[in-house]
């Protein structure tokens, strides 16, 4: 089942940011950029997996499941 969520990775070090916006449009369905918010993603998740389940993601990251 396709899940979708919104990931504010802005809480994330700099350093960070980079790597992880990459692995999420590596891994997502669908990954786009809120354009009204930079640092925010919206991420389409086909994994049975939970998002914020996934260790490559840092607990300061906000992630909400919108569907």
């Amino acid at each position: 089942m396709l899940k979708q969520y919104l990931v504010d990775i802005r809480p994330v070090e700099e350093s960070q940011k980079l790597e992880l916006e990459d692995k999420l449009s590596i891994l997502s369905f669908i990954f786009s950029r809120d354009l009204k918010h930079p640092g925010v993603y919206e991420v389409f998740w086909d994994f049975d997996s939970d998002l914020s389940e996934e260790t490559f993601i840092p607990s300061s990251c906000i992630i909400t499941r919108i569907s």
